[in-house]
């Protein structure tokens, strides 16, 4: 990927790169090779809100579940936040006052309490030369703070006949910040200068909706059909509180990593709050947008000028870790999301990778603490970001981190008490392996190849006891754990990293009397047993989300050519045990937000999978990409808690969809809608 020597790669990296740093300056930037490829010269400056019909533009796509999740809705109204040409934006945000009474005034939707379904709304176009540009939504209100990031988003590189794309986010969980007057921040930071003239043309709107239902599609014959849904204010957090720097009108990123040290938020919780979840967003970028090729530092000091080629040290593992007072609460394994103009641009046409328009985040359940901040008095939660080498060091202000926290209360006004009785001691410190050997030097005539695992997956357990006001006594807990392997090799035409990242998270609500044994050594088929058995001794509820993020890419340069492979796969699986009706479905948010309540309910088993197979070929004349092509073969597959089914297959080359294979039970709501066949 940074095939040093050769400036086409490494001035396709170092624009790829800068794209994604926030309020920087860029008029000094040089324009990369790539660019005087006739693939992305532009006809004519794209500036202002498109005219163009769609039809004259070609559509970017990402395979994403429906919006909203889990419900159909009988009404539905839309009101645009932001309709604006990002041309010059950086440290330029849109910003707005948003009262959603006002908003929906006159409308099916003008009140809040009614809403049974929430979405974000994005359709953009774009046509000449750019980069892709990392966007962010931000919400907040003076109550609970400014600042809690609500969608985060990629572009598509434009072409010279222009692009399009569309995609809805469910943004339900985040009921209790748009269902009051909130301040909201857009922000897409772009340059339009006669080098770059693809300005950014964006509508975000937020589409409301009532008398929603869900469909129990695939479950009992006996229990087919439609219920309604219970209003939003009877499903999501009572409240949510950024984890960010809580900026009214700008961007309130943490920029994380080496120098920059940690992101810190003090948190007031509520004195009657049961159950508390952290839900994060995590995205590498600069010198860490391609962490998954990281250097080791014991080879890493050994080649001559490789920082000034294009690569970067500190190994290819990356987690962000939670503290909360300085404890370490939990962390989250990153999935590998690669921007449009990512490896090679043709990779990701017209078929953008899985997350680019609407990037997954991280859910830590922080209920074990919760009877240690109900006390009145702020706490402070921090998100820091390690590798595995020595000190977990990683390069410096690359890592775009946000969070917040989703407190749900209980029906009494009492207080919830309790404490933090086990524990795993050490957690945050991870150890590392690293193998390989070097011969010479990888730029020039030599090659290197390398490993970098664990030492022992990785695994946090944490169990604290909660009483709430109104009388419910149960030990909450919240266990997980990770594995990894990554092997790369490097020489002077050729970058390949095999990577395997894995794991699960589970939360459970236990009977104190048998925490160590549900905690200690029991896998979930066991914990679901022992939950099933009808004189079970052990009450236990537990979710449990398996996910496993596996990458493997490749690409090679020569005189004469530029070739790129990439194998990747977003997969999540969510499991549960324990008690439960088809009252269940009323009560989802309809993400892994797991438990739910003071009183327990467990989340439904679904899913989603996401396989990606794509190659580019690109023929070089004089050092530029001539003429090219990419092609991509995707698989999709969700199951949502209501019996809900998608089954997708697209293939695509640079320019057309080849197939689109469409089927499954609510394949009506599918994003995108069905493709047009070339």
């Amino acid at each position: 990927m940074h095939a040093a020597k050769y400036s086409l790669i490494s001035a396709l990296v170092a624009a790829t790169t800068a794209s994604h740093i926030p309020h920087r300056a860029e008029q000094g930037l040089a324009v990369p090779q790539i660019w005087s490829s006739p693939l992305f010269k532009s006809s004519a400056p794209f500036h202002g809100p498109s005219s163009a019909k769609e039809s004259t533009l070609t559509q970017s796509f990402q395979l994403h579940e429906p919006a909203p999740l889990l419900t159909s809705s009988a009404h539905s109204c839309s009101v645009t936040l932001v309709s604006r040409s990002f041309a010059n934006s950086y440290g330029s945000p849109s910003t707005l006052s948003f009262d959603p009474r006002t908003a929906f005034a006159g409308t099916a939707c003008s009140d809040p309490d009614e809403w049974t379904g929430l979405t974000l709304d994005v359709h953009g176009e774009t046509r000449g030369r750019q980069f892709d540009r990392l966007g962010t939504v931000w919400v907040g209100n003076n109550a609970t703070g400014q600042g809690v990031e609500v969608l985060r988003l990629d572009n598509p590189e434009p072409t010279k006949q222009g692009v399009y794309w569309s995609t809805k986010k469910d943004v339900g969980k985040y009921w209790p910040l748009w269902s009051q007057p909130a301040d909201v921040v857009f922000d897409l930071p772009n340059i339009v200068d006669d080098t770059y003239t693809g300005a950014l043309n964006v509508t975000l709107q937020l589409t409301a909706s009532v008398q929603g239902s869900l469909s129990r599609a695939g479950r009992k014959r006996t229990h087919a059909g439609r219920i309604p849904a219970l209003p939003l204010k009877q499903r999501a957090a009572h409240l949510v509180i950024p984890l960010s720097k809580r900026l009214q009108t700008g961007n309130s990123i943490f920029q994380l990593g080496g120098s920059a040290g940690n992101g810190t938020a003090s948190v007031k919780v509520p004195h009657n709050a049961a159950r508390a979840l952290v839900e994060v967003y995590a995205s590498g970028t600069a010198a860490e947008e391609f962490w998954y090729t990281g250097i080791t530092d014991r080879f890493f000091n050994q080649i001559p000028d490789a920082a000034a080629n294009g690569y970067y040290g500190h190994g290819p593992y990356r987690e962000v870790q939670l503290y909360i007072d300085g404890a370490f609460a939990g962390f989250v394994t990153p999935y590998p999301v690669i921007f449009t103009g990512g490896i090679n641009p043709l990779l990701w046409r017209p078929a953008a990778n899985y997350g680019t328009f609407d990037q997954p985040t991280y859910t830590i359940d922080v209920t074990p603490f919760i009877g240690t901040l109900t006390d009145d008095q702020p706490h402070s939660f921090e998100l820091a970001v390690v590798g595995s080498e020595r000190g977990g060091v990683i390069n410096d202000a690359s890592w775009f981190v946000s969070g917040n926290v989703q407190v749900y209360l209980d029906s009494s006004d009492g207080r919830t008490t309790g404490k933090v009785i086990k524990a795993t001691q050490g957690a945050e410190v991870v150890k590392g392996t690293t193998g390989g050997s070097i011969k010479g030097d990888p730029l020039t005539n030599g090659s290197l190849t390398y490993s970098v695992g664990l030492q022992v997956p990785r695994r946090f357990d944490v169990a604290g006891s909660v009483k709430t006001g109104s009388g419910k006594e149960y030990v909450a807990a919240w266990s997980q754990q990770a594995e990894y392997d990554n092997r790369g090799l490097v020489n002077a035409t050729t970058q390949t990293n095999d990577q395997k990242s894995f794991g699960w998270t589970r939360s459970l609500v236990i009977d104190a009397r048998h925490i160590d044994k549900v905690m200690g050594t029991l896998d979930f088929d066991a914990i679901q047993t022992l939950a099933d058995a009808q004189d079970a001794k052990v009450q236990v509820s537990a979710v449990q989300m398996d996910y496993n993020y596996p990458l493997y890419v490749t690409s090679s340069l020569s005189n004469t050519s530029f070739d790129a492979r990439i194998v990747e796969q977003f997969d999540r699986t969510v499991r549960r045990t324990g008690p439960g009706t088809d009252k269940d479905l009323t009560k989802m948010v309809g993400d892994e937000t797991t438990l739910v309540h003071a009183d327990p309910v467990a989340a439904l088993p679904h899913a989603i999978l996401s396989k990606r197979n794509a190659d580019a070929d690109s023929v070089l004349v004089n050092g530029a990409i001539a003429n090219g092509t990419g092609t991509a073969r995707q698989t999709y597959m969700y199951r949502d808690m209501a019996g809900g089914t998608i089954d997708r297959v697209t293939r695509t080359n640079t320019t057309n969809v080849l197939q689109d294979s469409l089927a499954g039970s609510v394949s009506a709501r599918a994003q995108p809608g069905q493709l047009t066949v070339a």
